[in-house]
């Protein structure tokens, strides 16, 4: 650790014949070190290497940046991306600064997935506040914004809808039927989520009560498939009205 240096003020020695006089090293006002990230924001693409972003941890002794010696710094995560899913660090929890370096490395994974998002996850990384240094205001939050690298899939398209006859008498199933079908694909009623499953990329089976379907029997109601990358087929008019 680079060790602090204090004022020498000159002196006499009291019953000397002469004065005892010290040269003053330079004034020094004891400082903590600050805690920053390198900057606010930055973005990251999917299936990149390992990026590593500084912090850096230091104070000023006359004017010149020096290491804040050995000095760990607790962090918290947030944001829309999620843990082990859309991203790692390493280390995880705390960054450790080694004595006589001004940085340390924060080491972010994005991890590769195969769906296509057209909303960019956000992950936000925040230094904590601890004993022994301060935190820079306005560099101690830094955003991340996590870019995907798939393609978009196509939109799908809804072509025919029926009830599946063996389920009436009770909450009816509608058999919905098109194209470019994925996992997580929701029908929508008139705006309201159905309960979705997945059949195959041509069909999907979404549970609806009675009281939804009944609105059918008076007039159409408009039913959407969204993806879900939030691509949205067309509205298809399904009608019982006879």
């Amino acid at each position: 650790m680079t060790p602090l240096r204090y004022p020498v003020l000159a002196c006499r020695v009291a019953g000397a014949a002469a004065a005892l006089t010290l040269t003053p090293a330079a004034s020094l006002t004891a400082q903590i070190p600050e805690v920053a990230f390198q900057q606010p924001t930055t973005s990251l693409t999917e299936g990149a290497q390992i990026q590593r972003i500084r912090i850096f941890a230091f104070r000023t002794v006359d004017g010149a940046r020096v290491s804040a010696g050995e000095l760990t710094v607790p962090f918290a995560v947030s944001g829309s991306a999620t843990p082990n899913t859309d991203f790692r660090l390493s280390p995880t929890g705390a960054i450790v600064f080694p004595d006589g370096r001004e940085y340390a490395g924060l080491d972010i994974t994005i991890i590769d997935d195969a769906q296509h998002e057209a909303v960019p996850d956000t992950l936000f990384i925040h230094l904590q506040p601890g004993d022994g240094y301060s935190l820079h205001p306005t560099l101690r939050t830094l955003s991340v914004a996590l870019i995907d690298n798939d393609p978009a899939n196509p939109p799908p398209t809804v072509t025919d809808i029926t009830l599946d006859a063996s389920t009436r008498g009770r909450d009816e199933v509608l058999i919905v039927r098109g194209s470019n079908f994925v996992s997580g694909s929701k029908v929508r009623w008139a705006g309201q989520v159905l309960p979705t499953s997945l059949v195959s990329a041509s069909e999907l089976r979404a549970s609806i009560t009675k009281k939804l379907l009944n609105a059918a029997r008076e007039s159409a109601v408009a039913v959407v498939v969204a993806n879900p990358d939030s691509v949205a087929s067309a509205s298809f008019a399904y009608s019982l009205a006879k």
